[in-house]
């Protein structure tokens, strides 16, 4: 049961934050941060742990891109 609440949440933070990219709104990273790492705990439940560290990876680059982006846009 918390694998399917995980994995549907995971879900709609992903969809909002792709909703804010498309309106450029650099808080979109910090909603894929928050589901990549509901994606590496549910993966992890799953058993699938290349998948949990690629979404791990996706967790820290969703980090680098907010700093990157809000750096870029105050120059």
């Amino acid at each position: 049961m918390i694998f399917q609440i995980l994995s549907w949440l995971a879900f709609a933070v992903s969809l909002i934050g792709s909703y804010l990219n498309i309106k450029k709104i650099h808080w979109c990273f910090v909603l894929w941060f928050l589901a990549n790492i509901f994606w590496v705990v549910s993966d992890i439940m799953a058993s699938l742990y290349a998948q949990a560290a690629l979404n791990f990876v996706f967790a820290v680059v969703s980090v680098w891109g907010f700093f990157h982006w809000k750096k870029t846009k105050s120059t």
